[in-house]
C-alpha cells in the first residue's frame, strides 16, 4: 500500500512513542492547527459515552469548537457532574466559557433505552453532523435486555441503523 500522497503533519511525531510527554500531538493541539477552535458553532456533535475516560476527553475537546455537543450516559448522577465539571473548567478555560454540552440518557445494552434516547435526541437537535461511537462493553450480546433471540442474527438490533433512519425520517418533515 502506497503512503498517502500528502502526510500528516504529525508522522513524524508518531515515530517514537515514550508515553506522556512525548512529541505526539494532544486533540486541542490537533483543533488549534486546524484552525478551528471557536469556529464550528453551526455543527452538532454526538458522542456515546461521554461521563469518564476518553468519552469526557472527546467532549470537553469537541466542545472547545464551539459546536453543540451531546453525549449520552446510562447515570444521570454521572452525566451532571460531568456537565457541571465542564462548565466549571469554563470559569479558568476560555475556549470552554461557552461551552454547549448536554446529555442524553441512554443505556447501550437496551434498544428500548436506545429508542427513548434518540427520541429525545431529535426533540432537543434537527441536526447531527458527527457521532462519535465511544461507548463500550465487552462483546457480550446478553447484555441486551430485550430477549433477543440469537438463532437468527436478523434479530439482533443495531442502534447505529436505527438512529440514522429516525434522522432521516425527522428530515423529512
Amino acid at each position: 500500500m502506497a503512503p498517502p500522497p500528502h502526510p500528516s503533519p504529525y508522522a513524524d511525531a508518531h515515530k517514537s512513542l515514550n508515553g506522556p510527554g512525548d512529541a505526539r500531538p494532544t486533540a486541542y493541539q490537533i483543533l488549534k492547527d486546524e484552525g478551528v477552535v471557536g469556529k464550528m458553532t453551526d455543527k452538532t456533535f454526538l458522542v456515546t459515552g461521554g461521563t469518564a475516560g476518553l468519552g469526557l476527553e472527546t467532549v470537553r475537546q469537541l466542545a472547545k469548537t464551539g459546536a453543540r455537543v451531546f453525549f449520552t450516559a446510562r447515570d444521570e448522577e454521572k452525566a451532571k457532574a460531568a456537565v457541571d465539571g465542564l462548565l466549571e473548567e469554563g470559569k479558568t478555560d476560555a475556549e470552554l466559557k461557552d461551552a454547549r454540552v448536554e446529555w442524553v440518557k441512554i443505556d447501550h445494552s437496551s434498544l428500548k433505552s436506545v429508542k427513548e434516547g434518540t427520541e429525545d435526541f431529535l426533540e432537543r437537535s434537527d441536526q447531527l453532523d458527527v457521532l462519535v461511537c465511544n461507548a463500550g462493553k465487552p462483546m457480550n450480546i446478553l447484555l441486551i435486555q430485550e430477549a433477543v433471540s440469537l438463532t437468527n442474527n436478523r434479530d439482533i438490533p443495531d442502534p447505529i441503523r436505527y438512529h440514522r433512519r429516525r434522522l432521516r425520517e425527522s428530515a423529512r418533515h
